[in-house]
């Protein structure tokens, strides 16, 4: 996955925003956002794609 989301493809394609989103949250640092995804092609890849932690 990692592979796929590096290339820069133009056109975007899915995996481009996703990796730049990604980057963006990984970025801001506490409190970490949430994200709120929609369909489940973009939950899966998210998923895999975005770090997800759990806070009390």
């Amino acid at each position: 996955m990692e592979a796929q989301i590096a290339k820069d493809v133009v056109p975007f394609n899915f995996l481009t925003p996703t990796r730049i989103i990604r980057d963006v949250i990984l970025g801001v640092g506490s409190p970490a956002p949430v994200v709120v995804s929609e369909g489940a092609n973009t939950m899966d890849v998210g998923r895999a794609v975005f770090v997800q932690t759990e806070q009390d």
